[in-house]
């Protein structure tokens, strides 16, 4: 007997489920899902028409021509200081030899790169190539002359 009534509880859910999907969206409903799910702006690009609005205007950031040793202070500290992950230490004469014997315009592809660990522009996202160039002859110990 409990297996028969097993058989009609499975019926009986069935039933139901089939019953819960036959029905219809009550009125309504899509039109607000659709309210609550639009979007709440529209981009507008410089150039195009946007409905009598005119676009932002664009945030351009620019780089204050900041020194090697405020880079360095900045960005480069956190792994040269202490040669995270093998990162050559700032100073440290032996490290920064076989680098510097590569070349100034290669080292700071590497860096502008990334390499190994060390992200694109070591974290420095808004360096120029000058700044860049700087914090590498600061930590290297060189000279403006790329050593």
């Amino acid at each position: 007997m409990s297996t028969v009534r097993k058989y009609v509880c499975v019926a009986c859910l069935g039933l139901v489920a089939i019953g819960a999907v036959g029905d219809d969206v009550p009125a309504g409903t899509v039109a607000d899902i659709e309210e609550r799910t639009r979007p709440f702006g529209e981009l507008c690009l410089e150039g195009d028409d946007c409905g009598g609005v005119e676009a932002a205007v664009p945030v351009v950031v620019q780089a204050t021509g900041r020194s090697g040793a405020e880079i360095y202070a900045l960005r480069c500290f956190a792994c040269h200081d202490m040669g995270q992950s093998n990162a050559p230490k700032i100073g440290d004469a032996e490290a920064w030899k076989p680098r510097l014997e590569k070349g100034m315009e290669e080292l700071l592809r590497t860096t502008k790169e990334g390499l190994n660990v060390m992200p694109p522009m070591g974290t420095c996202a808004t360096c120029t190539d000058a700044e860049l160039r700087a914090a590498i002859e600061h930590m290297a110990g060189v000279t403006g002359d790329g050593g």
